[in-house]
Parts: C-alpha cells; structure tokens; sequence
C-alpha cells in the first residue's frame, strides 16, 4: 500500500555573541541591508537554494492544504485496514512546522475517506524500485516527489505538487518523513547526494533535507530566510572586508532579541552561513551545539551538495559521534577553538564569553 499525498496552497530566550572581524571595523549605520545577500535562484539549477524559486513551490506561510489519498495494485491488494496516520504521523508532522516555522506555516491534511484506489496496473510497472525494506535497499531515495502541477489522466488540474510515499516509509522514518517531503513541496532541495551515496556526505545530520532521522533536523537557517520565517531584520549581510560584532539566538526559537544568521556574500551564487544551533524545540536531544559554520551554492541542483557544511572539528566526529564525522561540526560555545577555511579567506574564532571573531580575508568562488 502507498500514500500519495496532494499539496495545495491557501497562509524563550537565550543569546549568543557573535563578532566578525576583518581589516576594518563596519559601523551599524553602513552594513548593508539584508536583501543584498538575498541570492537569486538559477533557473537550470533544479530546485536552487537562491530566492524566489520559479516553480510554483507550494506556499509556507497560512494554511498549506494538503490532500491524502491511498492507493494498492492488483499485485499488493490493501489489507483493509487503514493505518492511524491521523493519530500519530500527520499532527506530529503539523506540530514540527508549526514549531520550526515560528508558528507561520499550519499544514492541513484531509484523508480521502474512499480508502483505498485500485491501481489500473501491476506495482512493479511504476518504478518505485526505493520502497524497499530499508534494510535490504542497496541505497535510499526517500520519495517520489513530483515538482510539476499533478493532473488526472484526463488532464484535470489536482495540486501544485504531489509525492509518493510507502507505508513502510512512515513506520522507518517517522513523522519527519512528512515534513521532508512537504519540504520539496515549498521547494527545498534535497541535501544528500543524488542518485546515490553517503547519506550525511555534505551536510551530516543538520537539517531535515538531508537526513529525516538526523539528531538536528530544525532547518538550516538559510533555509527558514528563504522560506519566509526569518524576517530579513534577523539576517546580517555583509559584502565586503571589515569587522561587526553580532548577537546571535539559536535557530530554533522566535525571536529573542537577536538576529538569526550571518550571511557573508561570495558572488552572485555562493554565500558563507554562520549561525547557533541548540537542544531547543525541534532539536532537542541534538548530539552536539555551537557556532554552525556552512556554504550555500544556488547553482548548484538538488542531490550534489547546494549546501555543504565546514567541519570545525576534523577527526572528533568519527571517533565520539555514533552519527556522522560532521556532528562535531561546530565551532563549541564551552571553550576557544578556531577553524579556517582557506578555500573561502575565512578564519572564526571562538571565544569563551561565548563570542566569535571571524575574519574575512578573501571572497573566493565555489569550487
């Protein structure tokens, strides 16, 4: 039995001190308005990280109304019992957007209460190869996720978007599996390579669209800006040489009085991302917490690694976390540590107040 699941559109407190430092000082009064770090999207990059994405993504702000309908095969005739995805998977999934989005994005999901739609041909002629028991799978693709209008074969217009997903999807990777497909939905990438590969290859366990399981899985804050729930007064640009000072809140709660993310702007494609992640709301029982240092590329598609998180720590991962090499990533908000990224002309330094000092010594491109 599968789930096809319809998208239709409708719309605490703790700080952190962050200081970037370069050659010169930039007083409050000349930093440059948020929107100049705002990168396009790149029309023939499919599903770019840039803003306003041309693909009529599905709204993250109101109500996103979502249709939910079942279906078997001549080949996998349903049991005729219908799964309790109304108890358990979906108000899960409702409450992690709820909570993630700051309370901007209610997802509503009706059931079609047909049950179950007989598929006019057998399940092996539909190409759904990656629903397989996950551990007899030789590589993992969540879902089939359709990022063009869905119409019936009669070509009547039904959702924006649509996606696929097995009932044994649900029961391996939870209610999060929801919130990553709906991800692809308002049009997020996906964060793990494509067509296979090492699941936490670019960005660990950060973020929902690379691992629906991950320790962290609160989206990047690159992510919630694109998205529209991080007001542009909670992103710092900066384009140029110099130093700031920043105060900086974790990603997972709203507001606090402090911004949200650094975003230090390469070139018309690449930006360097600084921002605090946390144990609070949706990454609560995250492995590790600190200064999370990664890079955004808008041309660069879906699957090959748009975002790639820099290890602050090299070698602790493999040997403390049971998770992935990047879950130490972070620069640690306990003690001093430093990290340079030689690629980028970046060097962050951590300081015990906590606060950060990053300098910016060359604006490199995306290799």
């Amino acid at each position: 039995m599968f789930i096809a699941s319809l998208f239709r559109p409708r719309r605490q407190l703790a700080f952190f001190l962050f200081a970037l430092s370069a050659a010169s000082a930039i007083p409050d009064d000349r930093r440059p308005d948020s929107s100049a770090c705002k990168l396009p999207a790149v029309p023939d990059a499919h599903y770019s990280e840039g803003q306003e994405v041309k693909f009529d993504c599905a709204p993250s702000f109101g109500t996103m109304r979502a249709k939910m309908i079942f279906v078997d095969f001549p080949d996998a005739i349903d049991s005729g019992i219908p799964p309790p995805l109304d108890r358990n998977e979906i108000p899960a999934a409702v409450e992690w957007f709820r909570t993630s989005s700051f309370g901007s994005l209610n997802l509503q999901v009706d059931f079609d209460g047909s049950w179950c739609y007989r598929m006019p041909r057998p399940s092996t002629s539909y190409r759904f190869e990656h629903i397989v028991p996950t551990r007899k799978a030789s590589a993992i693709t969540l879902t089939t996720t359709s990022s063009i209008p869905v119409h019936t074969t009669r070509g009547h217009y039904v959702a924006r978007k649509g996606v696929t997903l097995g009932h044994q999807d649900l029961e391996f990777w939870g209610p999060k599996l929801v919130n990553h497909e709906t991800g692809h939905a308002m049009c997020l990438p996906d964060l793990y390579p494509l067509p296979v590969g090492y699941t936490q290859k670019y960005v660990g366990n950060w973020d929902l669209m690379a691992n629906a399981g991950g320790h962290s899985p609160d989206l990047f804050a690159w992510h919630k800006w694109k998205l529209g729930w991080l007001l542009d007064s909670e992103v710092n640009c900066i384009i140029s040489f110099g130093s700031s000072t920043h105060i900086l809140s974790p990603v997972e709660i709203i507001g606090g009085g402090a911004h949200k993310a650094v975003v230090v702007r390469h070139n018309s494609t690449t930006a360097f991302m600084v921002e605090v992640r946390s144990d609070l709301r949706n990454n609560h029982g995250a492995y590790s917490k600190g200064v999370l240092l990664y890079m955004v590329a808008t041309d660069v598609e879906t699957g090959k690694g748009p975002v790639r998180v820099l290890d602050a720590n090299p070698g602790l991962g493999g040997e403390r976390c049971e998770w992935d090499r990047l879950d130490d990533a972070p620069l640690s908000l306990e003690q001093a540590s430093s990290f340079t990224a030689e690629e980028w002309g970046v060097t962050a330094r951590q300081r015990v107040k906590p606060s950060v000092s990053l300098r910016i010594w060359e604006l490199a491109a995306w290799e």
